[in-house]
């Protein structure tokens, strides 16, 4: 069984301390470098942490954080960050129900006034990236959830990619 199983089937939950490491060994049948090896693994993706005075604590991981360490366009291959750039559609898509319920009247002369704003450059350009980025950050912003403002915050890069590719650029018919 592995640590992470044996926590959750003892029922820790976040903020409750650790065992230490000789218990753990114990209870696992393994020795404390395996426990410590472990240890370190669980804290290098964000499922433990060390507090002064408690020892190893299990904590709340900010999944959004392990992702944008890996969301580096320039080692992505272009498939990744096409399907990144639709994922970010769908996202848009799922959360418009929250958006309905959220919106303002100034929310949506915002949006008004963003959307008179954009330059009509429908016929050689899919996407005008800044007002892509302002229009559906007031969109990200209206949801009310901060977890999606930070997935959009970290979805820039995907915007550049898109920006600097041929996605952005419409087929000649």
């Amino acid at each position: 069984m592995t640590l992470i199983n044996t926590l959750i089937h003892q029922g820790f939950r976040v903020g409750d301390a650790i065992p230490k490491e000789t218990e753990l060994a114990s209870s696992l049948g393994v020795s404390r470098t395996v426990v410590r090896e472990a240890l370190a693994r669980l804290k290098m993706i964000g499922l433990i942490q060390s507090k002064k005075h408690k020892g190893a604590v299990v904590t709340n991981p900010d999944l959004l954080a392990l992702l944008e360490k890996r969301m580096i366009p320039q080692v992505l291959d272009h498939t990744t960050l096409r399907e990144i750039f639709e994922l970010r559609l769908a996202l848009e898509i799922g959360i418009a129900d929250f958006i309905m319920e959220r919106v303002t009247k100034e929310d949506i002369e915002i949006l008004k006034e963003t959307v008179a704003g954009e330059p009509d450059l429908s016929s050689t350009v899919r996407f005008q990236v800044e007002h892509e980025i302002k229009f559906h950050g007031k969109l990200y912003e209206i949801s009310g959830s901060e977890t999606i403002k930070k997935f959009q915050n970290m979805l820039l890069l995907v915007f550049e990619y898109v920006h600097s590719s041929e996605l952005l650029v419409k087929m000649s018919p």
